[in-house]
């Protein structure tokens, strides 16, 4: 019964890691997301700008 017990917890501290883990990777990739957004959006507004007749089609 005691291996089991240990076993149990050995088991909850490694979930709680695997979990830890996940979570700031998850958190890691989500603000990579957006941060590769909005550098993509700045990029192609760059672009844009470059273009004639941006000005007007901005404020459509």
């Amino acid at each position: 019964m005691v291996s089991v017990e240990r076993s149990g917890k050995m088991w909850g501290r490694q979930g709680l890691i695997i979990v830890y883990f996940a979570v700031i990777l998850f958190l890691l990739g989500g603000t990579a997301v957006i941060l590769l957004n909005s550098v993509w959006r700045l990029v192609g507004r760059q672009k844009d700008k470059q273009l004639p007749g941006y000005e007007d089609a901005e404020w459509v």
